[in-house]
């Protein structure tokens, strides 16, 4: 599940709140170091930059109200980079992180799943390859598969399996439309496969997957 601090509220907080935000996130990183080992690029360039929005504030309050106006737009110019940041930690996740929720609301910010556009251009699927194991019939024929990259941010109606005889695409005809990332094909043509998969929604469909070259399982 990717989660994202709410993105209008980062415009009705204080510097200051702004700033332990960053710490809060960065210590959910860092806490993490099977998931993110150090160092990171991106946490080491967020811990700098926060840096720089604590001396601002430390010089000039925590809405620059205490410095001239150019103190004051080197301040904003702080928090932009900051704001910057943590778009570039969108992926800063409840479920891989404990006490994340809890974290955020002492410092009075929530945290909650981003809406997924109902449309939208999909990119293709990723990892097309075939599942062999003897817990696949024999003659049959396995496909996994990974959602498109942008599948967290635009929704995934489903999946169309085409497949040929030849590496040519233009020769392939669909034979399913499952809903999930797996298919097995219990009527495959005799000999070598070719396989490719679209997503697809009410945008249309993906760009073309890469093409998978599968032979039926023959279990003794």
């Amino acid at each position: 599940m990717r989660l994202s601090i709410v993105a209008l509220k980062l415009y009705k907080k204080s510097f200051a709140q702004l700033a332990d935000l960053m710490q809060t996130v960065i210590n959910g990183f860092t806490a993490q170091v099977v998931l993110y080992p150090l160092p990171n690029p991106t946490i080491v360039a967020a811990t700098a930059d926060l840096a720089t929005l604590r001396g601002c504030i430390a010089a000039w309050g925590s809405t620059g109200n205490r410095g001239s106006h150019n103190d004051y737009l080197a301040l904003v110019d702080a928090r932009n980079l900051v704001r910057t940041n943590l778009f570039q930690l969108g992926v800063y996740a409840e479920n891989q992180t404990v006490g994340d929720r809890t974290s955020l609301a002492l410092i009075g910010w929530d945290l909650k799943q981003i809406p997924r556009r109902r449309v939208g251009m999909l990119q293709a699927v990723q990892n097309l390859r075939q599942h062999i194991s003897p817990a696949v019939n024999s003659n049959t024929v396995k496909l996994l598969w990974d959602k498109p990259l942008n599948a967290v941010d635009v929704k995934v109606n489903g999946y169309r399996v085409m497949r040929s005889a030849t590496a040519v695409y233009a020769n392939a005809v669909p034979i399913a439309n499952p809903t999930k990332t797996s298919f097995v094909d219990s009527s495959p043509l005799l000999g070598v496969n070719f396989y490719w998969v679209i997503a697809f929604n009410a945008s249309g469909d993906s760009v073309l997957s890469d093409v998978v070259i599968a032979s039926p399982i023959l279990q003794p």
